[in-house]
């Protein structure tokens, strides 16, 4: 049986839509849990670029991959995450990147039923949400390229804060770093490399998931919508 972690995926009350206002969430017996994780040029949603995508689902090898910019990566940049400008010069845009991640998506899935639904693990999941929002935009991307496969996200460090609460956890915070070393008793090698993050994301997120609940999810129409408004859907034909 399988219990990965679910990020942008949840499941709507009979006869609503993915961009209805309201949602009913059913929380099913498994999920396909596929934890996220991007590094930037910066920390502007509008302003910066996604440089480096990973996931991994604990199905097989995870994904990642460099992501072309046109803009120059900040010395500080490279110094905290390892990207230099040689490595996003020939990579593809974030658009084809994105088309990537859902190829890799679909073979760790092939033999699993598809009533099992997939959710995208994020931690901070508001930033690297937004920065992957911006990124699809830019690539001329509509929201159904997220929203009809991974409508629901969870952000592990909500979830992280509620399980390891700072008063009754001898923790200084709750970066992925310090909660990997608080739960494993060694430091996460490689940090703040994508491929490195959603490993140890994942390892960290297996402790906390018996907590999910059905609080624990957002909706990715909610978060496009915010920076971009989404169309209403036209009435349903009978």
């Amino acid at each position: 049986m399988y219990y990965p972690v679910i990020i942008f995926m949840h499941i709507c009350a009979p006869g609503t839509t993915p961009y209805s206002t309201t949602i009913s969430i059913i929380m099913p017996k498994s999920y396909f849990w596929v934890c996220i994780d991007v590094e930037s040029t910066g920390f502007s949603r509008t302003n910066d670029c996604i440089i480096q995508f990973a996931a991994y689902a604990n199905t097989g090898p995870g994904f990642c991959s460099y992501v072309h910019t046109h803009t120059s990566i900040p010395p500080m940049i490279t110094k905290l995450t390892g990207v230099r400008q040689s490595h996003v010069t020939n990579a593809p845009p974030f658009e084809r990147v994105w088309t990537m991640f859902t190829q890799w998506l679909d073979a760790q899935r092939q033999h699993m039923p598809p009533s099992i639904p997939t959710v995208l693990v994020v931690h901070n999941a508001t930033f690297d949400m937004d920065m992957i929002i911006h990124g699809l935009v830019r690539g001329g991307l509509r929201p159904n390229v997220i929203t009809d496969t991974m409508p629901l996200y969870l952000d592990s460090l909500k979830l992280a804060r509620r399980v390891f609460p700072r008063k009754t956890t001898p923790i200084p915070n709750h970066k992925l770093g310090t909660l990997y070393q608080h739960c494993n008793g060694i430091p996460m090698a490689n940090a703040h490399d994508a491929l490195a993050d959603v490993e140890g994301s994942y390892a960290v997120f297996c402790l906390k998931k018996k907590h999910v609940d059905s609080k624990s999810f957002a909706r990715v129409s909610d978060r496009w919508n915010k920076w971009f408004p989404i169309p209403p859907q036209p009435p349903r034909s009978e």
